[in-house]
């Protein structure tokens, strides 16, 4: 019987550029994994801000107590976890514009809020909730300005 010994195969040259290119692929993989988790955090923390200001609560209180819109949607009126808008303090002054949307078992609707903080204290301005084939609802009107009174 004969004894072949092959001589070992000759070293690959390409070897330590596949290590290379897996190496970045997965440090590409995590980074990109980083970013979206750093991003979802920002979103998060701000849309949980805007649903914790006091203009926020107001409008879906009053939304929930409004007899249209429970008619509208059932009860009980959820509001969804996305929320948008503008909302600025300066120092006890502020103003808020708020979009949002609420669920009840019959439906959805789209709320649109503005707000007012005078001396510390929020008054919602407009509350505007519109639901699919309804009409909209106006719950808080904003204030028309008074005209002077003529004096004869």
């Amino acid at each position: 019987m004969a004894n072949f010994d092959l001589p070992p195969p000759p070293p690959n040259p390409n070897r330590g550029v596949y290590r290379w290119l897996i190496g970045c692929g997965i440090a590409g993989v995590l980074l990109v994994l980083g970013c979206g988790v750093c991003g979802g955090l920002f979103f998060a923390s701000i849309f949980s801000l805007i649903k914790s200001s006091t203009p926020y609560e107001m409008a879906l209180a009053e939304v929930q107590r409004d007899p249209q819109v429970i008619e509208w949607l059932g009860e009980p009126i959820e509001a969804s976890w996305w929320a948008t808008g503008n909302l600025e303090i300066h120092n006890s002054d502020g103003r808020a514009d708020l979009d949002f949307k609420v669920t009840g078992p019959r439906g959805s609707a789209d709320v649109h809020t503005l707000a007012v903080m005078s001396a510390g204290k929020w008054k919602l301005t407009k509350l505007l909730v519109t639901s699919g084939d309804h009409e909209p609802r106006e719950i808080v009107a904003p204030e028309k300005p008074r005209q002077p009174e003529k004096v004869e």
